[in-house]
């Protein structure tokens, strides 16, 4: 009991700073993984030593910045003791403690087998769900090596041989991944993936309580209970009726009674129903005034009015989300996909962007090996000519060519996307900068389509004498992990295959970048959304590109590579407006191309153009410049118009 207790203090203790040095005292001393915290601490200020210590683990094993522990029996106690912190209700706590053990167990995955056979009938499903999530990401980091295989044979026999996998929708989707993964590296590896893809044959079944029922059970646990509590947290689960008429942002958005009150996700289960079973699972696993109650009511104090979701979260919270992952997994696996206005069925739990923590991605900010040489530099003309004849000069503007033509650590490479941008103030007392970009867009096409591409994007975009915007769409992914990509069934399912990615055009292209972003509105462990530019699905399957690890890199497997880097200048996924941003490739990609009949075209537009703080703006108009370019063994062959729009 005194461990939960620590758990429980765990979930508003400040954070402690990172002491690098702990790794001696971890080695001189074991004990500390298993040292009984006594209650009576917490009658004291000696607890917060000892709460520390929690803390120097855990962020200890998240930022070891690549110094490994060298002892298997250490990686072993840490990750069994880290593990039991994922019972913890705050995010900051579970999500470290994740990514803590993929860091210290690294490569010797066989560690995952014996956590997750240890923790197979653990009655807490949150530490379950993270074990099968730091395994998950474990593997991803090292899906080479042959223990991949041994970590694929546990999971599977214990969540999938008999078609019946735990009753929890994140639980599931790390399971599946694993074996998922192993499938697609390992061609001899003999699955039916059938299995393993929901729905699924569970066995486990619910008893949705009519309102009456459920006020019983709530008044009976309250009648029971000695703490002065304001019971109204379920309130905004089911409503004062207990009918299951919810207000609760939880409610509305994540169960979605805001969208579809008559179903939940487009299936046949009523949203009402859902909130009643949520409700009462609450109290089934365990939820009680006298045991949660004053914690919860100083968690729900503290954090009053803070909208994020990045923050420590009540105990009856923690339960909601359990529950309601459970319930989706019953939906998924017995209720008929029936709301056609909801635009797929569940595939698994990014079709309704429940993911909450990418267990691949280690170091968000890291940055690719390889970088741009030089970008191309632009001084917007301040000191030669006034802001109308700059404004008005369509044809004045950096050499297209030469945004084209860039050389990345020290060879010759091809942007397959970027944004140029060049800004300078008109001067100390205006409120006017003067403002240039040049957007580049890459599009793969039928080598024998590609003249009469270019030709029909010349006569109905280049030529054109109204104000245009790009043709081009980008695609984004939001709740794909980056060692996912691009080979699991999520990035499938977000990419659009039959979609042109020039609109209006009459010729089939495919996209070559999307932006691969991980929002991060439950990720505890970034401080802001990130991302990278990316090949898309179909170029980094024909090409057979993966991601290197804790880089903005892909690389085609094999000697003398294709590689393809998002080297952007920018610092971060919001600077990006304010900054170069480039996804590029090595000159190889065209032989590659070649060999199957493709070629690229690049789609350029940039514009001159006048801004201000003031609300009427400047009146000014804008230039703008359109061009369509194509590269062959002799160098850039284009077709460029300009105007100026007032």
């Amino acid at each position: 009991m005194s461990f939960w207790r620590v758990l429980l203090t765990l979930s508003t203790s400040p954070e402690h700073p990172l002491n690098a040095e702990y790794l001696d005292d971890v080695h001189r001393d074991k004990e500390v993984f298993r040292r009984d915290f006594n209650w009576s601490h917490f009658l004291h200020e000696e607890w917060r030593e000892d709460t520390s210590e929690v803390f120097r683990l855990v962020n200890w094993g998240f930022s070891l910045e690549n110094r490994p522990v060298e002892s298997y029996e250490l990686k072993r106690l840490m990750s069994i003791t880290l593990s039991w912190f994922f019972c913890c209700p705050n995010r900051h706590v579970r999500d470290r403690s994740t990514k803590a053990i993929i860091n210290i167990v690294d490569s010797d995955l066989e560690i995952y087998s014996e956590l997750i056979e240890r923790f197979q009938d653990v009655t807490d499903p949150y530490i379950l769900e993270r074990v099968y999530a730091a395994a998950y990401g474990g593997v991803l980091r090292h899906k080479q090596d042959e223990s991949v295989t041994e970590v694929a044979n546990t999971v599977y026999e214990l969540e999938f041989e008999d078609n019946d996998p735990t009753a929890h929708q994140l639980t599931r989707d790390y399971a599946r991944g694993i074996i998922e993964l192993i499938h697609s590296v390992d061609d001899s590896y003999d699955v039916n993936l059938e299995e393993v893809r929901l729905p699924y044959d569970s066995s486990f079944s619910i008893d949705v309580p009519s309102p009456d029922t459920l006020r019983e059970q709530v008044e009976s646990v309250l009648e029971d209970s000695d703490t002065d509590l304001n019971t109204r947290f379920w309130w905004g689960l089911i409503g004062s009726e207990f009918e299951g008429r919810g207000h609760s942002d939880f409610a509305r958005y994540i169960v979605g009674t805001n969208h579809s009150p008559s179903n939940v996700h487009g299936y046949d289960f009523s949203g009402d129903k859902a909130l009643r079973w949520i409700t009462k699972r609450v109290f089934d696993l365990g939820w009680k005034p006298d045991l949660f109650g004053t914690f919860d009511d100083f968690v729900s104090r503290t954090y009053t009015g803070r909208m994020s979701n990045r923050k420590p979260e009540r105990f009856s919270k923690k339960y909601q989300w359990i529950a309601y992952h459970e319930l989706v997994s019953w939906i998924t696996d017995n209720c008929d996909f029936s709301d056609s206005t909801v635009e797929r069925p569940y595939n698994g739990p990014w079709t309704q962007f429940d993911r909450d923590v990418d267990p691949s991605v280690l170091d968000p900010e890291a940055s690719s090996e390889v970088s741009l040489d030089e970008a191309v530099e632009y001084d917007c003309c301040i000191d030669e000519v006034g802001l109308e004849e700059w404004i008005s000069d369509h044809e004045e503007f950096p050499e297209l060519v030469s945004l084209l033509d860039i050389s990345v650590n020290g060879e010759r490479w091809l942007p397959l996307h970027s944004i140029y941008k060049w800004r300078a103030d008109e001067g100390e007392d205006s409120r006017l900068e003067r403002d240039v970009f040049a957007r580049i867009d890459t599009v793969v096409v039928n080598s024998e389509m590609k003249r009469e591409l270019v030709s029909w994007l010349q006569e109905n975009w280049v030529v054109s004498d109204e104000l245009e915007s790009t043709p081009f769409h980008l695609g984004t992914f939001t709740q794909t992990f980056w060692a996912e990509y691009p080979w699991h069934p999520s990035v499938d399912d977000s990419w659009e295959e039959d979609s042109s990615s020039i609109r209006g055009a009459p010729i089939s292209t495919t996209d070559t970048t999307v932006d691969l972003v991980w929002e991060s509105e439950y990720d505890c462990t970034v401080d802001e959304k990130y991302g990278t530019y990316a090949p898309s699905p179909p170029l980094a399957k024909l090409l057979d590109l993966e991601w290197v690890i804790d880089t903005k890199e892909f690389v085609q497997k094999g000697s003398n590579p294709v590689r393809i880097a998002d080297v952007s200048t920018s610092e971060g996924l919001l600077d990006r407006v304010n900054s170069l941003s480039m996804l590029a490739a090595n000159e190889r990609v065209i032989g590659e191309l070649e060999e199957e009949g493709l070629s690229l075209v690049w789609i350029i537009q940039g514009e001159k153009r006048l801004l201000t703080d003031a609300a009427t703006g400047t009146g000014m108009g804008q230039s703008q410049i359109r061009a369509v370019y194509t590269h062959n063994g002799g160098g850039w062959n284009g077709e460029m118009d300009s105007g100026y729009y007032n």
